[in-house]
């Protein structure tokens, strides 16, 4: 609350300065660029209404005695005669001098500020005096506006300082260095090749300070001239134990970029760096991500699918490619597969966790962006071959390969990079999965009601996954701009093939199931941008961007078949007992278990995104210590989206056909009722006795040929599930967007960013409504339907960062976002069952949620300290959308629904009424030992916690029976929300020496929501997650060439769940320890 309320304080003090700035900055730049002035002056020092000082030489030219012989003469004709006589030079714009009034003097006697009142009146002019002798001509206005114009005019040709920045021992080039001119807001940083360019300087003496941590600060004195660019380079050098060699290791390297990057952005961000990335890599890009604080991973095989950011799932990520969105890779929601990314093909990641303005507002978690790799002055050709072993199969499967490279052409004006890798990995993993039955009420004393376990679930998979994927970038410096053309492929294959154990405990029932499942995932992205500056206009500058993305996902074969023993159980069986004994119980008859069922699944889903965007920046300055830009553009994303299901089954209950029997083509056992048995499609050769740290087994596998070739033999036996038709969906939407925003920078210290960004959604949704019954929901109809929605949003912003000092930072955001409700929640989707009595349907009435988010972060920085930040966040936030689940009741018209589904149990996604409170502490450190004396200097630590709470009111009803018949009574039940952890902690200790690097990391993730019961006690929640990852590297022979050595999940740690007692597991899953031995080779 108290955060809440100093920044919306902040927000209402601040909007009357943005006002006031927007009003000026238009007249000030238009001044600029319309200036004629020959020369520079660097201060005003006197105005028409204000006298100088008495000992200036101002107020002696003012107080000259001149005469004035004019006859008929013009207004330019009478000033230039004054200014010629008082030793001045004339500054004016033609546009100013329209005045067709004579003047006629014989000789008459004035001062210099005599004349020029008399000559001004009544012309709407008026004058200033320049320290340089400059005689300035100006529209009469307020004086704070003729201050402004005053000092436009001064700053109207100016002077321009270049040059590089670079280590004083190597000469490398030192990327994000900062420069500052002292004692102004006027600053810079260098790019990638230590280059660094500082315009508008005002002519004269000024001081440049250059810092980069880990560095020793330089204060350097430049002489600017007006009309000049002025080369300068600048060498830095190391702050070290004196007498000590130093060499800066790749993983000192990669975080001092990313605490450069954090300290100058305008908002909240964290960054994981390219040396990061790539020396020192991860398992994946996900991975690496992971590691920042306020994010836990949610894993899939074994490795980082998608992010949590700040307790919030991924539906609530904006995910970029150089800042252009893409499409989602989700069935039913808008969230995007991280693990398809490459990270060869990337030179960062950011997260933002507060917007701007110049963002898509849907990202209440925050905006994760990827950056493709930069094209740099230097060429360079690397290989990078991997090989692997998977614990969990225990065999050397895992392998991978890439080459990436860049050149640059024609004097560095056209540059290529383009990468390309292909990886194969071994995901396979055992899990557990246990739901449990109330036997009977809590009794008094007892601190819970009495479960026995009614359904356990074991899975033996075993996955492959292949990637294969490629980059292309190009670009062409043009004159004051550049244009870029670049793009990237993924696709990740998964052949899947899980056999699944179910004990059905309280049906007396177990059943075997194979499942093979083909899943083909492909994105492409290509962009085509421009950034265009404009020296003639203030140095306006114009961004642009065209971008094409494309996501699909196809399943073109997903196979599941039944089989079913009945009455499976001894009769002692203890279903409170310890679940690892319960499998003991099993009669595990195979012959007598039946085929029962089999399905095939089929679906085709694709999203396309085209987008258009805009943005110009017009730099503005009142003076020298206070300056900025204003920032303004458009954005139009034009989503197709299109998914087809189908479902086909045949029901084998009755599969005693000889017939039938006989096509399989071969000799088949029946069961005792002259059914088809398993024991035709057990592999004999598997076991899996070893699941689970021994804990369960499975005596027996299915043949996954035979398994399969039940399709193959019978498919056209297999009729249509219309509940799946009713999946089908498509639709189009296009949001289009405007902002703007004001960066202003006031002195050297503090920058404010207000804003507002502008979106609206066009939405057009088509679906399938269906009515069906049957075991198969085989028989019925279905139709197609369609819906529209439209709904706009305004987003106010604004960020503010105050350096107290050079090595303490604050932090300010208020920020508005958004998260709109996915396809498969808004389309007008529907099926009913009248035998099973159930609706299930979508939404189109949802609202997008809506989130307000405070952020207060205080940040401590130095060569010995490092980085240093604590800080708080708290969110707000409406219309949360969940999925629930309750009984028709009386109220069936309200739901829009008809008599007949009255008592049917209704499926679908509301709109949260109650607000979600989201709030959380982080406490970063990343430092590192180069100040002291080997062997210490080479030990790089980066540390993160982050806790969390959130307050989710979830909605429920019960329905009562009163003298009125029976009702439903709405309540709510208060608990945290979905893969929220209460706290998340990355530790991360490295060392380089040389040619060798090595780094340990650890990732403890405390228990989070993992799905929401009926009662708090059914509540099931993972966990505490304590993972170790390692990573060895050793250059050979110079630094062309190294191998390294990943160890992944050392302590072979499981994603677990439970309910209240780890007496209750409710999941298990092992995927084992790996790792890869590699080698790269650079050019």
């Amino acid at each position: 609350m108290i955060l809440r309320t100093i920044l919306q304080t902040m927000l209402v003090r601040f909007i009357a300065a943005l006002v006031a700035i927007l009003m000026v900055v238009p007249g000030i730049t238009a001044q600029v660029s319309n200036s004629e002035s020959t020369s520079t002056s660097e201060q005003i020092l006197a105005f028409q209404n204000q006298m100088p000082k008495e000992d200036s030489d101002a107020y002696a030219r003012l107080h000259k005695v001149i005469n004035l012989h004019l006859q008929n003469a013009t207004l330019e004709e009478a000033l230039n005669s004054v200014a010629d006589q008082a030793g001045l030079k004339l500054m004016y714009r033609k546009a100013l001098l329209q005045e067709e009034k004579k003047y006629s003097y014989d000789g008459k006697s004035f001062t210099v500020y005599e004349a020029l009142w008399e000559i001004l009146d009544d012309t709407g002019l008026q004058f200033a005096i320049s320290n340089n002798q400059q005689l300035v001509l100006l529209r009469s206005r307020s004086s704070f506006r003729s201050d402004l114009e005053a000092y436009a005019i001064s700053q109207a040709q100016t002077g321009s300082i270049t040059g590089r920045v670079t280590d004083a021992s190597t000469g490398e080039a030192l990327f994000g260095a900062n420069i500052l001119v002292e004692d102004t807001s006027i600053g810079t940083a260098t790019n990638i090749d230590g280059e660094y360019t500082l315009q508008r300087l005002p002519a004269g003496e000024l001081i440049l300070i250059v810092r980069y941590l880990g560095y020793i600060t330089k204060n350097i004195e430049i002489t600017i001239v007006a009309g000049e660019t002025i080369e300068r380079n600048i060498s830095l050098e190391l702050d070290q134990v004196e007498g000590e060699e130093v060499v800066i290791g790749a993983q000192a390297l990669g975080q001092a970029q990313a605490i450069r990057t954090q300290l100058s952005s305008n908002s909240i961000v964290n960054v994981v760096s390219e040396d990061r990335l790539k020396e020192l890599a991860d398992a994946n890009a996900a991975e690496s991500l992971g590691r920042l604080p306020g994010v836990s991973i949610v894993r899939d095989g074994g490795e980082a699918r998608n992010v949590a950011i700040r307790g919030l799932s991924s539906r609530y990520n904006n995910i970029t490619f150089d800042g252009v969105r893409l499409p989602s890779t989700d069935f039913d929601g808008r969230s995007v597969d991280l693990h398809f990314i490459s990270q060869e093909m990337l030179s960062g990641i950011e997260l933002y966790k507060s917007n701007r303005p110049d963002m898509d507002a849907d990202a209440i978690g925050g905006t994760v962006n990827f950056n493709l790799a930069n094209i740099p002055e230097e060429s360079f050709l690397r290989f990078n071959l991997k090989g692997g072993y998977s614990g969990q199969v225990e065999a050397f499967e895992n392998f991978g390969a890439s080459v990436s490279g860049s050149r640059r052409f024609w004097e560095n004006r056209i540059g290529f990079a383009g990468s390309f890798d292909i990886q194969r990995n071994d995901r396979s993993s055992d899990e557990l999965l246990t739901t449990y039955s109330v036997v009977r009420p809590r009794r008094a004393g007892e601190p819970h009601a009495p479960l026995e376990t009614s359904d356990m679930n074991v899975f033996a998979t075993n996955e492959t996954r292949d990637r294969i994927g490629g980059s292309l970038m190009f670009d062409i410096h043009i004159p004051n701009g550049t244009i870029f053309l670049s793009g990237f492929a993924s696709r990740l294959n998964r052949d899947v093939g899980e056999l699944r154990r179910r004990l059905l405990l309280a049906e007396n029932r177990q059943q075997w199931h194979y499942r093979t499942r083909e899943i083909e995932v492909d994105v492409y992205s290509t962009r085509l941008s421009g950034e265009h500056s404009f020296p003639s206009l203030n140095n306006v500058k114009l961004e642009w961007r065209l971008s094409h993305s494309v996501s699909s996902r196809h399943h073109p074969f997903d196979h599941d078949a039944e089989f079913r023993e009945r009455n499976a159980f001894r009769p002692e069986v203890n279903l409170r007992g310890d679940i690892t004994t319960l499998a003991d119980f099993a009669y595990n008859d195979f012959r007598n278990t039946e085929l029962r069922r089999t399905d095939l699944t089929e679906i085709d889903a694709r999203e396309r995104d085209a987008i258009g965007q805009i943005d110009i920046t017009l730099p503005w300055a009142v003076s020298d210590l206070f300056r900025g830009d204003l920032k303004f553009g458009g954005k139009i994303l034009d989503k197709a989206r299109d998914r087809d299901n189908r479902l086909t089954s045949l029901f084998m209950a009755n599969f005693n056909d000889a017939t039938l029997i006989s096509e399989e083509g071969r000799e088949m056992v029946t069961t005792d009722l002259g059914n088809i048995s398993m024991i035709n499609y057990v592999d004999e050769n598997y076991s899996r006795e070893n699941l689970f740290l021994g804990n369960f087994g499975l005596p027996h596998g299915l043949d996954r040929d035979l398994v399969n070739s039940i399709y193959h033999i019978h498919r056209s036996r297999f009729v249509d599930d219309l509940s799946a038709l009713t999946d089908n969906q498509g639709g189009k939407e296009r949001i289009s967007a405007a902002y703007v925003m004001a960066e202003m920078n006031i002195g050297s210290r503090l920058m404010f960013m207000p804003g507002v960004r502008y979106e609206q959604t066009d939405g057009q949704y088509e679906a399938v409504h269906g009515v069906m019954s049957g075991t198969l929901n085989h028989t019925g109809w279905v139709a197609d339907t369609s819906a529209t929605r439209n709904f706009d949003q305004i987003f106010p912003m604004f960020q503010l960062r105050y350096e107290m000092t050079d090595w303490f930072q604050v932090r300010m955001a208020y920020t508005k976002s958004s998260s709109r409700p996915s396809f498969s929640e808004m389309v007008p989707r529907s099926a009913i069952n009248p035998e099973g009595r159930w609706v299930r349907r979508g939404n189109p009435g949802l609202l997008p949620s809506e989130a307000i988010n405070y952020d207060l972060f205080f940040t401590f920085s130095g060569n010995r300290i490092g980085m240093f930040t604590i800080g708080g966040f708290y969110k707000e936030i409406d219309n949360l959308i969940y999925l629930r689940e309750m009984r028709i009741l009386a109220d069936y018209e309200e739901l829009g629904l008809s008599r007949t589904e009255r008592n049917y149990q209704l499926v679908q996604p509301f709109n949260n009424p109650l607000e979600t409170n989201v709030r959380g502490l982080e406490v970063e450190w990343q430092s590192n030992f180069t100040f002291l004396r080997s062997p210490f200097n080479g030990i790089v630590i980066n540390a993160n916690i982050t806790a969390m709470n959130t307050e989710t009111q979830y909605p429920r009803s019960e329905a009562i029976r009163t003298s009125e018949g029976i009702v439903r009574v709405d309540t709510f039940r208060v608990g945290s929300m979905p893969q929220q952890p209460d706290y998340v902690a990355n530790i991360s200790v490295g060392y380089d020496y040389r040619g060798f690097s090595a780094r340990v990391t650890m990732l403890h993730q405390g228990p989070q929501l993992f799905s929401v019961g009926l009662k708090p006690e059914f509540d099931s929640n993972t966990q505490k997650l304590n993972r170790f990852d390692a990573v060895i590297r050793q250059q050979l022979f110079g630094e062309n060439l190294s191998i390294y050595l990943n160890l992944h999940n050392i302590t072979n740690e499981p994603d677990a769940a439970q309910l209240f007692s780890d007496v209750f597991p409710t999941k298990r899953e092992f995927f084992g320890r790996s790792f890869d031995l590699g080698v790269r080779l650079t050019f």
